[in-house]
């Protein structure tokens, strides 16, 4: 977990700002008389030039997890921010400062964070997120001037899983206003700019049948085409939102079955073939070998490659295919309670269990392929000279505190105890897919 300070506050008197791993966070807090209602979050990273003019980037939140309690949300949105790579990563490639709006996801919600029927349709305090989020955005201008850093009128916008969700569907409502997106992990279901198709009126959240009727404004198609967009899914990607009550009614699901089928990959390239007819400014992307991960250095590369906001700039995405004799690379090993792993990962793994933390070159590539990778996991355990034990398969895969990417591995506690406080274990694969760094032991303390 990195640490946070609580520092004085420089904008006006209600924001306070605390420091990032690198840049620091701002909290700007509800404001119901310029038209949001919820507070958001501004990452200034320190890789921004604030001598040259800034494209905000605009990135939704995305908990992944419910609460009733908004303190709960707040502090869960301030740490993907902080300590998830995944999301700080991006503004920090750019150069640019980063608005992230403070969404709740409560218990009995449908699909908030990705911007889902039901938010567009419910009242009170969460009305309309979508025009929120840009009472939001013209409030950061004007924070960000206080600091001497100049804006452009339009922003940039991209996500992943519900929040590439949140950013497809905004970039539909509000084209005129986004200067380019990227957004992934939608699995297949991207909304369809479409009122009908083979017949079959397709409402929101599937497409835009009764999209007017829900926003009051009729979409804009000539808009939309000149929105430059990179839209991609990882070919192993099994996170479906069509198995969840929570992102999809029945009536959405009756026509997603209809139209573009349950099979999720199917779904994907039909999606795909339906969108390209549009001659819409959009470069989709299959990314072999990957599950439900993204790929950032092609989100910055994209939108780095359409600053302009003109035409579409396409880039070469990354080659994911993942090599046949490829050589994973074990570069520490430690147990379950070891104060590399933050405290929510712990929360699903054994204190005795043992955890092998890959290298840092390999760790942008490897969490994606977990399914592929897992079934090789088999190690034995050995003081050096007598074998102890052997380990079955890996089980979850998470990121410790420095970014690096691990894998657990259960084992039964009369093997743990068969284990020596001080003595240097080793692990010795069993495949030879695996290579094990001379000083990758472990000591149980």
């Amino acid at each position: 977990m990195r640490k946070l300070f609580l520092a004085s506050c420089f904008i006006y008197c209600a924001v306070f700002s605390f420091a990032a791993a690198e840049g620091q966070v701002i909290k700007i807090p509800a404001n119901s008389q310029k038209g949001f209602n919820w507070g958001y979050f501004l990452y200034l990273p320190k890789t921004m030039d604030r001598t040259q003019k800034q494209t905000v980037l605009i990135t939704p939140c995305n908990t992944g997890r419910f609460t009733d309690d908004d303190a709960q949300t707040e502090e869960w949105i301030k740490e993907e921010i902080t300590d998830n790579a995944y999301v700080y990563n991006v503004p920090d490639g750019l150069g640019a400062p980063m608005l992230m709006p403070i969404f709740p996801r409560y218990s009995t919600d449908r699909d908030p964070h990705g911007f889902g029927r039901d938010m567009l349709t419910i009242g009170g305090n969460r009305k309309r997120v979508d025009l929120q989020v840009l009472a939001m955005f013209k409030d950061a201008r004007e924070q960000l001037k206080k600091l001497n850093i100049e804006t452009n009128k339009k922003f940039f916008m991209s996500g992943f899983s519900a929040a590439g969700s949140f950013a497809e569907k905004f970039v539909i409502i509000h084209p005129k206003n986004v200067l380019a997106a990227a957004s992934g992990g939608d699995v297949g279901l991207p909304t369809l700019p479409l009122k009908y198709y083979d017949g079959y009126p397709l409402i929101y959240a599937v497409g835009i049948f009764d999209l007017e009727k829900l926003t009051g404004v009729k979409f804009n198609l000539n808009a939309y085409r000149k929105v430059p967009q990179y839209i991609y899914d990882g070919a192993d990607d099994t996170n479906d939102p069509f198995l969840y009550t929570d992102v999809y009614g029945p009536a959405e699901k009756g026509i997603i079955e209809q139209v573009l089928t349950s099979d999720i990959q199917k779904r994907w390239q039909k999606s795909q073939e339906i969108m390209n007819g549009l001659n819409a400014n959009i470069q989709f992307n299959t990314y072999a070998d990957t599950g439900h991960e993204p790929v950032n250095a092609d989100v910055i590369a994209f939108l780095k490659a359409n600053v302009s906001g003109k035409g579409l700039n396409k880039i070469t995405p990354t080659n994911t295919a993942m090599p046949d004799d490829v050589k994973i690379k074990i570069e520490e090993t430690v147990f379950g309670s070891s104060n590399l792993i933050d405290d929510e990962p712990k929360s699903h793994i054994n204190p005795t269990d043992i955890v092998f933390i890959l290298s840092k070159e390999q760790s942008d590539w490897s969490r994606g392929r977990y399914e592929k990778i897992r079934p090789q996991c088999p190690f034995t355990i050995s003081d050096g000279k007598n074998l102890l034990f052997t380990t079955k398969e890996c089980r979850g895969f998470f990121r410790v505190n420095d970014g690096r990417v691990a894998f657990h591995i259960n084992i039964a506690q009369e093997d743990f105890d068969k284990m020596k406080k001080g003595v240097k274990y080793y692990l010795h694969p069993l495949t030879k897919s695996y290579e094990v760094n001379e000083n990758a032991y472990l000591i149980k303390n």
